[in-house]
């Protein structure tokens, strides 16, 4: 079987029968493989919800499920990122305030 256009395959050569606890067929134990995988890479911080997704073979609010159920946050931004990303944000919200005119000491 060759891969599609634009995509990879390789090969994990494994112990015989290590697999049969994790699904009943070989191509469940991939589907199985690949969505831990993108869930691990995911809560390192490695890969965005979007390639989780798409390492996995599942459409993002599939994989917002599968993190859930992994106990793994949907966010991935610490506390201080956070204050960051809103001092910049109420700093450009304010550079694109009109001054108010009641603030001048101009008659209007």
């Amino acid at each position: 079987m060759s891969a599609a256009e634009g995509t990879s395959i390789f090969t994990i050569e494994l112990p015989w029968g290590v697999l049969e606890p994790i699904a009943a067929t070989p191509e469940a134990a991939a589907q199985e493989l690949r969505l831990a995988a993108a869930i691990e890479l995911y809560r390192q911080g490695r890969i965005s919800q979007g390639q989780g997704a798409l390492i996995a073979g599942i459409g993002r609010s599939q994989f917002l499920d599968e993190l859930s159920r992994a106990r793994v946050s949907a966010c991935q931004v610490t506390v201080d990122e956070l204050m960051e990303e809103m001092d910049r944000a109420v700093s450009a919200h304010r550079q694109h305030i009109a001054p108010d005119p009641a603030d001048s000491n101009q008659p209007a």
